[in-house]
């Protein structure tokens, strides 16, 4: 006789973030730049005032952060809402020191998922959302889903997979078609919006998240592709930015050619 699996619901009592799926806590990065203190305070307090403290372990990453807001991260830090800062004086690009700061030996990430914050994106639509997201996580634990974020596509250039294929990462998975499916005819990566997603830790592991060669243009959707050569899907949330507001002010920062294109070199120029 075939059984019939069913899903177990989310309690509606009990904690989310106790369960076995999310383990307890959220390690959070937050990655800042420039000039823009107002911009940086109110994203770091964003999330302070809605992931309680014994929920979240809170690591910054500074590329030439202005002094005001270098001293307000240095408060922080020692009256213990931040656990661990990484500070260069110069802008070593978002994927550098993302890399940096997921692969730190000496502080090795210790919780079940992680989270990934650029400076303008604001916990400010749902002082809930962090919470929402252990259920979510909760709910796709028996999938293959492993990262969460807001769902968008690339069109993978020639010279792009060139050198995906290229790279230790890459399974011999075939790229995807328009509804997420892997072809042989395949042209394109789904990949969690690069301003806010979340990913499991072992995964981040696993794929080799973030690839050392990529500079700061096309790393999100190349970590996409990491995740999905891993094995891996990417699960849609955070529509329409209704939990977390991605890129809430103008770009800023470098523009340089994407990972793998044609002129492109490691690193980015």
């Amino acid at each position: 006789q075939k059984v019939q699996k069913t899903t177990k619901p989310v309690s509606k009592t009990a904690d989310p973030f106790d369960d076995p799926a999310v383990g307890g806590k959220f390690t959070i990065f937050v990655l800042m730049y420039g000039n823009f203190f107002e911009m940086h305070r109110r994203c770091i307090n964003n999330i302070l005032s809605t992931v309680p403290e014994n929920r979240r372990e809170l690591r910054i990453g500074c590329n030439e952060v202005c002094p005001q807001t270098l001293d307000y991260l240095t408060q922080l830090q020692r009256d213990g809402h931040i656990q661990l800062m990484y500070n260069s004086r110069e802008n070593r690009k978002k994927y550098p020191m993302m890399r940096t700061m997921f692969h730190d030996s000496a502080h090795p990430i210790n919780t079940k998922w992680l989270l990934w914050f650029d400076d303008d994106s604001m916990a400010d639509k749902d002082p809930g959302w962090a919470r929402k997201l252990a259920e979510l996580i909760i709910n796709i634990q028996e999938t293959k889903n492993a990262m969460v974020g807001q769902v968008k596509r690339w069109n993978i250039k020639g010279s792009q997979a060139n050198w995906i294929k290229s790279r230790p990462w890459y399974k011999g998975r075939h790229f995807q078609i328009r509804n997420g499916q892997e072809a042989p005819n395949g042209q394109k990566i789904r990949f969690a919006e690069g301003g806010f997603w979340a990913l499991r830790t072992d995964v981040m592991r696993e794929a080799q998240v973030p690839d050392p060669e990529i500079g700061h243009n096309g790393g999100d959707y190349m970590v996409g592709e990491q995740v999905w050569q891993a094995g891996y899907d990417t699960k849609h949330w955070n529509q329409n930015k209704c939990f977390v507001t991605t890129s809430s002010v103008p770009r800023r920062g470098l523009h340089e050619k994407h990972t793998g294109t044609t002129g492109w070199k490691p690193g980015g120029v």
